[in-house]
């Protein structure tokens, strides 16, 4: 085949893919449009709804399509799928239309797009003779292949307009943001899909383990090519000379052409089969890199994992927090690994399919148990839920491959499908749950302190540290989802916005024992008196700032000077002296630190005379105001900060 006909070829490929998914590229383009539109008129939050909710309309009609070529023939079922998708698009978005982009809606867009890629690997292949591993292979393959190819597209593209900026005219910088648009959210998808295998469908090919493990016979396949070109060569001369023939020898020819075009069906029918296959086998290249670089990394780092969990079994391994997250990758990856190398044969592979999944139940088990145990710290949020919701899959996941061979892997799709579904439909999905387990745990927490009283919530600055903690994660988190509004008795909270003036202590107050976190502010908003004084003067004390001259005045006729000095870690002191350098009058800068860190911090309103700090004498008299302040202490150290206004009076 020449270069001419490769070409071809492949822009048949890519008209085929159109026809095929047609509703869904319709829907990929109206997404570019919109994308369009949202990068020249910088209107994100709009065009965002609508580039979402033509994605997801294009996504699930690209599963009915697959759902269609599976069970049905009948050409009304597919223009049935395509209404059905439209219905679901104009539903998702009169839905989000009005509201924001906020958590809940994004992350339950996020599981339904989820929803779809699981069916996307499933549906194809449901009792079918392909299995789910070689569904997973073929769509693993076409988006890396696709994601490169576009990939270097877009460089190329970007390569070109820029040097046409450099060189030849102005390029707006927006032609970059359109170029990766066209590319990536319509020509990508459309290379990805070119390079789906068409499934067997309700009347299914048949492939056998002899089809897959057999070389493609190139010499059968040309003698192939030329029986088919023989054959179309005498139905066009039998056409040509069907007006005229009409004796037994035409009937004869006829027959033989008709049998001779049933096995051009048959031919085409294996080419078909063989195409097949080669979408679903892993080339030698990916199966090498899965085999010996992935497979091999993935259990030095099984090893490692184990040998933590035994070695903080009965230490930090429950409390860990950074843990959690390492645990659920772990599970993500070692799935897909499994899946990736149950369609490999080689020694590595089958070693790793008989010995990962178990070594998975472990893991998955004390990981799942772990954040059994931080509900207690934290309640139910919907990370939480999330995590224990794929511990429980990743558990059954495990078992399955354990048991069932590989052939059967498809099982766990269902599941998935099912649990991810639950976690999105009401009363039992991950925002339900966990607002309910967040104001129930809030509302104990304040009943138990005596700060809930008929609906009125009383402020108490005397709350113990762990239940400060409790109210704090709890109203934190509703506020992050907007449903303080959704709670009667946090009316005056939700008109107010005012933490402390609603539970009578900051709502990032210091609540370890062990360390210090204070800063405040005066009310700015009144006045300053200066009556009384002579000289008014600022000054920004950090951390035992250097010494340093705050002032120098002229009075009376003679100089003095404001100077700050160091002396050690408990005294800092402000100066005022005379020319010749004797000291009229002095403070000690660490009282206000003192004042504050041993009272001030957990005061529910802190009067503005607690801001001011005076000294006085028979020479001098010397008032500092606090604007603001900030300690931060711990064991082994700590910082200090103040913004001081200084009034000086001097009476010599």
């Amino acid at each position: 085949m020449n270069q001419i006909d490769k070409i071809r070829v492949r822009w048949k490929g890519y008209s085929d893919t159109v026809l095929r998914f047609s509703f869904a590229i319709i829907m990929l383009v109206a997404a570019a449009i919109s994308n369009s539109f949202s990068i020249n008129i910088q209107d994100n939050n709009n065009y965002m709804k609508f580039y979402i909710t033509f994605v997801l309309g294009a996504s699930i009609y690209i599963v009915f399509q697959l759902l269609y070529e599976r069970f049905f023939e009948k050409p009304v079922t597919r223009i049935s799928f395509m209404l059905v998708s439209a219905a679901f698009s104009i539903g998702y978005y009169l839905i989000i239309r009005k509201s924001n982009w906020e958590v809940e809606i994004t992350i339950r867009t996020a599981v339904i797009l989820f929803l779809i890629i699981i069916a996307f690997f499933w549906v194809p292949v449901i009792k079918s003779r392909i299995n789910f591993n070689d569904s997973f292979m073929a769509a693993f393959k076409a988006f890396f292949i696709s994601l490169l190819f576009t990939g270097v597209l877009f460089l190329g593209v970007c390569l070109v307009l820029g040097v046409t900026d450099m060189l030849i005219a102005n390029i707006d910088g927006k032609s970059y943001l359109h170029a990766a648009n066209i590319i990536f959210v319509l020509l990508t998808p459309i290379y990805f899909l070119s390079m789906i295998p068409i499934y067997p469908g309700k009347k299914e090919l048949l492939v056998t383990e002899t089809d897959r493990n057999s070389s493609q016979d190139r010499d059968l396949k040309q003698d192939r090519d030329i029986a088919s070109d023989k054959v179309i060569n005498k139905e066009k001369d039998v056409t040509q000379d069907r007006g005229i023939l009409q004796d037994r020898e035409l009937i004869n020819q006829e027959s033989e052409i008709k049998s001779q075009s049933d096995t051009v069906t048959m031919y085409q029918q294996v080419n078909q089969n063989e195409v097949l296959l080669k979408l679903i086998t892993p080339a030698r290249f990916l199966e090498s890199l899965i085999s010996y670089v992935i497979i091999p990394i993935t259990a030095v780092f099984t090893i490692i994992l184990l040998l933590y969990i035994i070695l903080n079994i009965t230490g930090s391994f429950w409390t860990d927090n950074l843990l959690e997250p390492l645990l659920v990758s772990y599970s993500i990856i070692v799935i897909l690994v499994y899946l990736l190398a149950s369609t490999l044969k080689n020694a590595f592979a089958k070693y790793f399919r008989k010995i990962f999944p178990k070594v998975l139940v472990i893991v998955v088990l004390f990981q799942t148990l772990s954040s059994v145990l931080r509900i207690e710290e934290l309640g139910i949020t919907y990370g939480r839920y999330y995590v224990i919701l794929f511990g429980v899959f990743a558990t059954i996941a495990g078992i399955i491959f354990s048991v069932l061979p590989t052939k059967k892997n498809g099982i766990i799709a269902p599941i998935l499908m099912t649990l991810a579904l639950l976690s999105i439909v009401p009363p039992i999905d991950a925002f339900t749950v966990s607002k309910a387990n967040q104001i129930g745990r809030l509302e104990e927490v304040l009943r138990n302190n005596n700060m809930l009283v008929e609906d009125t919530i009383i402020a108490n600055p005397n709350v113990p540290v762990n239940d400060r903690k409790i109210i704090i994660n709890s109203i934190q988190y509703l506020n992050n989802l907007n449903t303080t509004v959704d709670v009667k008795w946090l009316s005056a909270y939700n008109n107010s916005l005012d933490f402390e003036g609603t539970f009578g202590f900051a709502e990032y107050d210091q609540t370890d024992e062990n360390t210090t976190d204070i800063y405040l502010n005066r009310d700015n908003s009144l006045p300053l008196s200066i009556e009384g004084y002579d000289y008014l003067m600022s000054l920004n004390y950090y951390n035992q700032s250097s010494d340093l001259t705050v002032a120098a005045i002229e009075h009376g006729g003679k100089s003095y000077k404001l100077l700050l000095t160091n002396i050690n870690d408990e005294k800092s002191v402000l100066i005022l002296s005379d020319e010749d350098g004797n000291e009229l009058i002095q403070f000690n800068i660490n009282e206000i630190f003192n004042r504050f860190t041993t009272s001030g911090f957990n005061k529910t309103k802190i009067p503005n005379e607690e801001f001011t700090f005076s000294v006085d004498n028979v020479e001098a008299s010397m008032k500092l105001v606090v604007n603001s302040i900030s300690i931060i202490a711990w064991e082994e150290g700590k910082n200090q900060q103040v913004d001081l206004t200084i009034l000086i009076k001097i009476k010599k």
